[in-house]
């Protein structure tokens, strides 16, 4: 097999063959072995953190009988989560919602070693797969993860505005910003707090079109990404009228979304987000002293 890959296939599509099976395989493992709420093989739910991961599924059930979101069944999330939680249960139950996050895991990851790739960052497989790990258990450990869902909304356009700044490509920049005006709306209409990497790549683009000088290319992807955001959550709003649940809709979204995440946080909650927040500050703190020695697109990642 190694043979015919080296012979028919460039060194690029080889290694995209290897992040693939590499994402397949990890994303598979972490929801088969950890996350019992989900996973084929427990019978039992043995995770005490499957709360979401069961009142989602009941939520998406709810939908699927016709019951109003908000008004019938409540949480303080955007009203995508249901639906997609509602198509999740429709494919099959607990088993539907594998497959999809298993799915979806599968191709975050890769784009996760995509961007990884643009940036000429060579990684052995133990690295590679122990980064993959660390991100799992911060986005699935109990399997139905909002933030696992949405992730491919963020990392698409992340590696293609990357694969622009190294290749100076204005098209991949407007493409980076039509996928981010769709990530936008998505997570606008998910969980806001998840809009925020969203608002970093709208913040990087500008910046470096005001230091390219290039005012009018500016304007042409600023409206671009609100013509794709307004397509993104007019579905929502067009569900919500129907419905009639827009206000509801509002207040659970951003209102009391804002008052949960502002929440008192449990020891070990507060101690994962000190520790990760250590490790990104090291890390931007490391490539701004280094900031003359770095290419701009790996600066800027």
């Amino acid at each position: 097999m190694n043979t015919f890959l080296t012979r028919h296939c460039p060194k690029l599509y080889q290694r995209r063959l290897f992040e693939l099976g590499w994402a397949f395989l990890v994303a598979f493992l972490i929801l088969g072995l950890a996350a019992s709420g989900l996973s084929p093989f427990f019978k039992t739910d043995y995770s005490w953190n499957s709360i979401d991961t069961n009142f989602f599924m009941m939520t998406g059930r709810d939908v699927l009988a016709g019951k109003t979101p908000y008004l019938d069944f409540y949480d303080h999330k955007g009203v995508y989560v249901f639906y997609f939680n509602a198509f999740m249960v429709l494919l099959g139950g607990r088993s539907g919602v594998f497959i999809v996050e298993l799915l979806v895991l599968t191709y975050s990851f890769f784009m996760l070693a995509e961007c990884l790739r643009i940036l000429d960052l060579d990684l052995g497989p133990l690295l590679f797969v122990g980064g993959l790990l660390g991100v799992a258990t911060m986005m699935a450990p109990n399997g139905d993860s909002i933030g696992a869902l949405i992730s491919p909304f963020l990392l698409t356009p992340m590696a293609v505005l990357l694969q622009g700044l190294k290749t100076k490509n204005s098209k991949l920049f407007f493409t980076a910003n039509l996928l981010n005006g769709l990530g936008f709306a998505i997570a606008f209409c998910t969980r806001i707090i998840d809009a925020i990497p969203c608002a970093a790549f709208v913040l990087i683009y500008i910046v470096y079109g005001i230091k390219k000088r290039e005012d009018i290319k500016i304007l042409w992807n600023a409206l671009g990404f609100l013509a794709v955001f307004a397509l993104g959550v007019a579905p929502a709003f067009i569900a919500s009228s129907l419905g009639h649940f827009t206000s509801e809709m509002l207040f659970a979204s951003f209102v009391h979304n804002f008052v949960y995440d502002g929440r008192p946080l449990h020891v070990d909650e507060l101690l994962r987000r000190i520790v990760s927040g250590l490790v990104f500050f090291g890390i931007a703190l490391t490539a701004f002293l280094k900031r003359k020695s770095l290419s701009e697109e790996r600066f800027i990642f």
